[in-house]
């Protein structure tokens, strides 16, 4: 059982803090959290998988959409430099 102990603060049976994020905020200059069904062991399991993967699929996209580089204008007069 979780209890509420109000501020924001949540404690298990064992008393123990819970966090959302599980304390990765501290690393992280961006988190976020997506609820996905299933548990700690069957969130990779069918079906909750699915759910998972769907939501990673949109994760990669978007950062590999971030990371396309701007093109860079060409300076006047300059001209490709062979490998040698």
């Amino acid at each position: 059982d979780v209890v509420d102990i109000g501020g924001g603060r949540v404690v298990d049976a064992h008393r123990t803090f819970l966090y959302p994020d599980n304390r990765w905020g501290e690393f992280l200059e961006r988190l976020e959290i997506i609820d996905v069904p299933g548990d700690h062991d069957g969130f990779v399991l069918e079906p909750a998988v699915r759910t998972l993967a769907s939501h990673l699929r949109l994760a990669l996209a978007e950062a590999e959409a971030g990371l396309e580089e701007p093109e860079q204008p060409a300076s006047r007069g300059s001209q490709p430099v062979a490998a040698r």
